[in-house]
């Protein structure tokens, strides 16, 4: 679980150093308010 603070998930949180340290090579991004919190994050 990450918990975020900003629209931006990598913004001031461990996604991307946990990403990386299992290793993951491809998400799937979905959710609500797309021309917010999805657009920030891709």
């Amino acid at each position: 679980m990450v918990v975020k603070h900003f629209l931006n998930n990598f913004r001031d949180t461990d996604l991307l150093k946990t990403l990386k340290e299992l290793e993951i090579e491809r998400l799937v991004i979905c959710g609500m308010m797309t021309h917010m919190h999805l657009d920030a994050t891709t």
